[in-house]
């Protein structure tokens, strides 16, 4: 059999790196057992949309900062 090493598969596993380095385990385990104790299944979704907010906002602020050549708030726009 051939390895799957796709770039879709190699980004990934980088993103999955960089969540672990950033998010440990630990923390993922307590935040899900915390929305499961909050609102069972339901919980655990609205962590998930929570988070999948935050970061697709940071991530359009920093294409926005890219784009624009500064940061938001800053006198030089």
């Amino acid at each position: 059999m051939t390895e799957n090493t796709s770039p879709d598969r190699a980004a990934g596993a980088a993103a999955g790196e960089a969540l672990a380095r950033v998010l440990p385990s630990e923390t993922l385990d307590a935040l899900v057992k915390d929305a499961y104790a909050n609102g069972g299944a339901l919980g655990a979704q609205e962590l998930l949309n929570e988070m999948t907010k935050a970061v697709l906002e940071r991530a359009l602020d920093a294409e926005m900062t890219h784009h624009l050549g500064y940061e938001k708030g800053d006198p030089a726009g």
